[in-house]
This record gives structure tokens, C-alpha cells and sequence, in this order.
């Protein structure tokens, strides 16, 4: 009984504050590409839950992982908590078939369950991204800061969009002369008379203009729903160009989609 009302104060708590993670580690995505004006992403960053962008997949990930393990019996360990070294806790929380109620009952430490949403895998935002996508699931990963442990506990993939940008803003343009502008950055580029990368950097008003246009591989569904719908019809190596509320964008899709995880449930056990 008691802990089916853990599993379900934690699933409550974590619907409250669903991706709270940022206080782990400081912003450290490159503002070439995440802080400007051209930025193709729907949702300015902030310290607000990552779940804003992205609210369905997280919260399901909780739900889907812990009501299942709400009626299954604790794992126990030959050696009581406080004797045990860090990496027999670490190794007892990798067998565990229910982490968190381990954390709770066994090792009596705090913990929070965290969901995470992978919006480019080319920059990761902090270390909760990095084990988001390229983490194995149950493997225990840290200390960090001496004292933070994290175990991804679930994930839900997505799909990864490796793209170019040339942006024109049209609060410095007329509407008239950046769709005049990009049509003959078009040609050019289609005709072989120059690249992409040299048009990007003579032409981008966004911070890509620094990486030759390049803005990485981001995840289906970050990105400005204009951009979104129109880079889904479109092949690889395709130029087109989409109308934002920001202005005028060139796009190229520069490789064909990859699958990788996009969301992971992750806990994190103060030690």
C-alpha cells in the first residue's frame, strides 16, 4: 500500500513539474545556432520545463514506466545501504527491477524523476541530454558535482533533420526584395556557380552564417511549424525556401533522416 501511494505522489509530482532539470548544469548550447533572431525552433529557450515544448511524450513516459511497477516487489541487497561502496550502489540500481522504490526504501536518498526532450543531437544542452540520447537504458551514470547520480529509465525515439539555413530577415528587407534575393541565391547555388556555404556566409542574417549555414541535426518537431511541414515534403539535397513570422528561409536537407531517442525519463538520486 505504501508504495503504490509512492508511485502515485511521484507520478504527481512529476505531472507538476515535468523537466525540471535545468539546475543541474548550466546552458552550454552554442549561440551560433540557439540564440539569434533566425532561430528555426518554436519555442524561445528558457528555465521553464522542457515539457512545454514537447508535453505529451514525457508525462506518458512516467506513467507508462511506473504504473507497471507499482505491484512489483522490491529488490533487495546482501549489504545494508550505508556499508555499500558507490559502485555497489550504482551496480544494485542497474539490477533493480524498480529503481526508484530502491532509492526510497533501501537506500533511503532522495531522488527526482526528470523527463527530457532531445532537440539537437549534434549540441546537447547538458549532460541530462547527452545520456538522454546516447545512454544505455538502467545504466547508472556519475557521481556528478560529487553527488548526483543519473539513470535513464525509459526513452521514446524520434527522428533527427540534418540542415542548412541562409536566412533573410524582412524587419531589415521588404518582403519583395529578400523573396527577389533568395530566388537568386537559388540559382546560383543550383547552377554551380557557387555553394551553399559561401552564399551562407555572405548572405545569412542568423547566427548559422558562422557554421557556413549549418544548424545541426534537430529533432522533428522543435523547429517553427512553417519550416516543419514543408522540410517533411521535401528530399534530400532539395533547396526550397519558407515564410516565417521572422523572415525568409533558405532550407536544405543535407542527409536523409536518422532515428534516435528524442525523450527519456531520467532519474536523478541525490546522494
Amino acid at each position: 500500500m505504501n508504495r503504490t501511494i509512492l508511485i502515485i505522489k511521484t507520478i504527481l509530482f512529476s505531472l507538476r513539474q515535468p523537466g525540471a532539470i535545468w539546475d543541474l548544469v548550466p546552458y552550454r548550447f552554442s549561440p551560433l545556432v540557439w540564440i539569434n533572431s533566425a532561430s528555426p525552433f518554436s519555442t524561445p529557450f528558457s528555465r521553464t520545463p522542457i515539457n512545454s515544448c514537447r508535453p505529451v511524450p514525457g508525462r506518458w513516459l512516467i506513467c507508462l514506466l511506473l504504473f507497471p511497477l507499482a505491484g512489483i516487489a522490491q529488490q533487495k541487497t546482501s549489504a545494508p545501504a550505508a556499508k555499500q561502496t558507490l559502485s555497489q550502489i550504482k551496480a544494485e540500481l542497474e539490477r533493480s527491477d524498480n529503481p526508484p522504490l530502491y532509492v526510497k526504501d533501501v537506500l533511503k536518498k532522495k531522488f527526482r524523476l526528470d523527463t527530457v526532450t532531445v532537440m539537437s543531437r549534434s549540441q546537447f544542452m547538458g549532460i541530462e541530454d547527452s545520456i538522454a540520447y546516447h545512454g544505455k537504458l538502467k545504466k547508472v551514470y556519475g557521481p556528478f558535482k560529487g553527488k548526483i547520480l543519473l539513470q535513464p529509465l525509459a526513452t521514446i525515439p524520434t527522428h533527427f533533420n540534418h540542415i542548412q539555413q541562409i536566412f533573410l530577415d524582412t524587419s531589415v528587407f521588404l518582403q519583395r526584395f529578400a523573396d527577389s534575393l533568395a530566388s537568386d541565391i537559388i540559382n546560383r547555388i543550383n547552377s554551380g556557380q557557387a555553394s551553399f556555404e559561401d552564399m551562407a556566409r555572405s548572405y545569412s542574417m542568423g547566427g548559422e552564417a558562422a557554421t557556413n549555414g549549418d544548424l545541426g541535426w534537430l529533432a522533428e518537431g522543435v523547429m517553427i511549424p512553417q519550416m516543419e511541414k514543408e522540410l517533411s515534403r521535401r528530399k534530400k539535397d532539395e533547396l526550397f525556401k519558407v515564410w516565417t513570422p521572422r523572415g525568409l528561409h533558405i532550407l536544405r536537407k543535407i542527409d536523409n533522416p536518422v532515428r534516435g531517442n528524442g525523450h527519456a525519463l531520467i532519474m536523478r538520486i541525490f546522494l
